[in-house]
Formats: structure tokens, sequence, C-alpha cells
């Protein structure tokens, strides 16, 4: 989405795009979501004005750092960031205080991964080091292999199907909720099904009111 956009942006201006266009576009497509895209991003780059590093939060806020973590094991990484940054790192001093850091997100939380992976941007390059330190590896593979042949998963038996009567739909005047009406039990259809126990006298008065709203 945002590179197609700045190929666009840069034919229509003839420059390079600056890091903070990227900012404004990834910022935007979030906040216009209201995070339900929910995605957090760590955006970093170089252009004239110097190199730039930046978080973008789901709901589309942004932060400009010298260091920055994000995600579900952040907390721990940033602890080792605030104790061992300085400024004036060299390269391979930044690529092996940033492997720690991605190391000790990766052990304190379940939902951060098992590889060290290193992006390094510098004016006109970008390197990516993939997996520049395999922390967990996998210690035990069977001598026999992992294989499934076709048809050995097992599957749900089919479910019943409702009778003529409980697939009787009446239209109801709100959205978002249907009623299925039968003689003697209503079922409510929204995020999950609610059967309530109704009287015959209750039927005959939805059938009057949905009468009404049509």
């Amino acid at each position: 989405m945002v590179s197609s956009q700045l190929q666009l942006h840069h034919y229509a201006t003839g420059r390079e795009s600056r890091v903070i266009t990227v900012l404004t576009l990834l910022k935007s497509h979030l906040f216009s979501y209201q995070g339900y895209v929910s995605a957090a991003l760590v955006l970093g780059g170089v252009d004239f004005t110097g190199t730039h590093l930046h978080t973008i939060y789901p709901h589309g806020s942004t932060d400009t750092l010298p260091f920055a973590t994000i995600g579900s094991g952040s907390l721990a990484a940033m602890a080792i960031f605030e104790s061992k940054y300085s400024e004036g790192l060299t390269r391979d001093e930044g690529i092996k205080l940033v492997s720690e850091v991605i190391c000790f997100g990766i052990f304190n939380d379940l939902g951060s991964g098992s590889d060290v992976d290193v992006c390094v941007i510098t004016k006109g390059r970008t390197e990516y080091l993939r997996n520049h330190q395999l922390p967990n590896p996998q210690t035990y593979v069977s001598s026999r292999g992992y294989s499934s042949t076709k048809g050995q998963t097992g599957m749900l038996p089919p479910f019943t199907l409702q009778s003529k009567e409980t697939q009787a739909l009446a239209r109801h005047c709100t959205t978002g909720i249907e009623l299925r009406i039968s003689a003697e039990r209503l079922i409510l259809l929204d995020t999950q099904v609610m059967i309530v126990e109704i009287s015959p006298l209750l039927v005959n008065d939805l059938y009057f009111l949905e009468e009404l709203c049509t």
C-alpha cells in the first residue's frame, strides 16, 4: 500500500520521498481504522535530513525516539536498551545490542518468535540479516520425519439440519439481529446463538409486530 503511493509521489515530484512522508501515510491509514487493523510498527529510514526512527501504534499515534521497541515483548527489550544504549555506536556494536534486545524479548514473551533478524539501514542501502542468531533451535527431530497421508485427518460429522418449521424466518425491524421462529421456541442469532423458551401467545405477537414493521 505505502510503497505504491511513494512511487506515485516520486513520479509526481521527481524527488525521493522523505521518511516523514512514509510516517504520515502509515499513521493516517491506521487512524482511519481506529485501531482495528491492529498493526504496531517500527519505522526507520535515512533521507537528506538525516536518520529517523519512529514507532506507530495501531490507533495512529506516533513517537520519535533514538531507540524503540513495540509489541508484547517490548518491556523486556526496552530495559536492555535503556541500560546499554549510548550515542556513537559502531555498526557491529549496534547489531550486537539489537540482537541482545531481541533475545530478551524472545525469552520473556511467548509471542515474540524464536529467531533474530536484523535490518541495517544506511544511506542508499538496506541490508537484511536473516536468522542472524538462532537462540531457540529445534532440539529434537524425529528420525522418521513428520508426514500425514491424505485422508488421515479426522473430520466432524455433518450437523443436523433444522426442520422446516424452525427455518421460518421473520424479518426484524432493526439490523444485526435475525429471528428464527417455530411454534415452541425463538432462536435469536447475533454473535452467538441463544435459545429462549416462549409461549405460543408470544409467537403470535411477534408475527403481528412483523406485519406492522413491513
